[in-house]
């Protein structure tokens, strides 16, 4: 790391593999944001993406993704803003008060987390070396999946 950067804010640097390279540093801030997916639909004319992007820098955000396209006389746009919580209002009223968009705005989780259930999982190698007789590999599997995982086990009658 930077030596520059690490005396700077050391509190607020880490390394990081996602969504950045490896090696690259990503800056955490102490502002808590939201995530709002922007959903716009309207006749197609110059500056539509330009006038909403403007929309959320001026509330202090930052366009995530988009998709845009163009469907005949009509541009379709979604984009995932990530915004401050305390301007995450403005900005959908500001977006909702554009002229001849038709707009709608969503709130949505961090692109970046990802949600887990947790569940028993179990890896490794098992090397099974000898003559092979039929159904060995079977009763073998049954033996360590019945011994590692009893909930598994049949119930008893």
């Amino acid at each position: 790391m930077n030596t520059f950067l690490r005396q700077l804010a050391p509190n607020r640097l880490a390394s990081t593999s996602s969504p950045l390279r490896k090696g690259m540093l990503r800056c955490f801030s102490t502002i808590k944001h939201k995530f709002l997916v922007i959903n716009a639909v309207g006749l197609d004319r110059p500056g539509i993406v330009s006038d909403i992007t403007k929309l959320v820098v001026d509330q202090g955000g930052n366009v995530g993704e988009s998709q845009a396209s163009r469907l005949g006389s009509h541009f379709g746009l979604m984009m995932l803003v990530e915004i401050p919580t305390e301007k995450s209002e403005a900005l959908q009223n500001a977006v909702k008060e554009m002229k001849e968009m038709n707009t709608t705005c969503y709130d949505t989780g961090d692109p970046n987390t990802v949600q887990v259930t947790p569940e028993n999982g179990y890896t490794g190698e098992f090397i099974l070396r000898g003559a092979d007789n039929p159904g060995e590999e079977f009763n073998i599997i049954l033996i360590l999946r019945f011994s590692i995982i009893p909930e598994t086990l049949p119930e008893k009658n």
